[in-house]
């Protein structure tokens, strides 16, 4: 998306190859994406987050379970 890294197709290297260029030429941009790349790992990948989400689906499932029970 340009904000946190580039998408680019399957097999496509000039692409690829394009975006590399990009990111050794602008150490600006390259500092400012792994910036937000990092934050975006923290922030949805992160363990307690992550076993926050499991917990909370463990409840419902739980809870729906007792109330078809």
């Amino acid at each position: 998306d340009g904000e946190c890294g580039f998408l680019a197709d399957v097999g496509d290297d000039a692409a690829i190859a394009e975006y590399l260029a990009h990111l050794l030429d602008d150490a600006d941009l390259y500092a400012r994406m792994g910036r937000a790349a990092r934050e975006r790992v923290l922030q949805h990948f992160d363990l307690r987050v992550s076993v926050e989400k499991i917990e909370r689906i463990f409840d419902k499932s739980i809870q729906q379970a007792h109330l078809g029970a």
